[in-house]
C-alpha cells in the first residue's frame, strides 16, 4: 500500500513541498496540479493531470478519483459524485465565488479553465510489478 504519511493539512501541505509548490500567499504554485499527481503516483501508484471540459470530468466521476482546480477560480476540490445539478465536490472553502458543494456546468465555464488529477480507483495499488 501507499507510504504512511500524516493525513491533516500540514501533513499534505508538507508533502506538497513548501514554499515553492505550495505557500499561504497563493495556495498551489502550479495550476495544471502536476505536483499533486506526482505525490499521487509516489503514494498510490497511479495518477494523471489533464484539461478536461465538463462532460469529460462528469463522465470520469464514476471510475476515479478527482481532484479539480480552476484557472479563473484560485481554487482546488476534491470530487466526491456526479448530481444532476453537477459535480458534488469536497469544498474546503464553501463559497468561494459563489461555490459551495456543488459546482455546475455554468460555474466550470466560468471558473475554468479546469485541471484534474485523475486517479484510476479501479486499479490496484500500487500496481503488480509486471504491469
Amino acid at each position: 500500500m501507499g507510504i504512511d504519511r500524516g493525513t491533516d493539512e500540514w501533513s499534505a501541505v508538507d508533502l506538497i513541498g513548501q514554499p515553492e509548490n505550495i505557500n499561504a500567499s497563493y495556495g498551489l504554485m502550479d495550476g495544471s496540479g502536476s505536483r499533486l499527481a506526482e505525490l499521487l503516483r509516489e503514494d498510490r501508484g497511479a495518477a494523471y493531470t489533464t484539461w478536461l471540459d465538463f462532460p469529460t470530468l462528469s463522465a470520469l466521476v464514476a471510475d476515479n478519483a478527482l481532484l479539480l482546480g480552476g484557472a479563473g477560480w484560485y481554487h482546488w476540490v476534491g470530487v466526491r459524485d456526479y448530481a444532476a445539478d453537477g459535480l458534488s465536490i469536497a469544498n474546503s472553502a464553501p463559497g468561494w465565488c459563489g461555490v459551495y458543494d456543488t459546482l455546475n456546468e455554468a460555474q466550470f465555464r466560468a471558473l475554468g479553465p479546469f485541471a484534474a488529477v485523475v486517479v484510476p480507483i479501479h486499479w490496484e495499488f500500487p500496481p503488480p510489478a509486471d504491469a
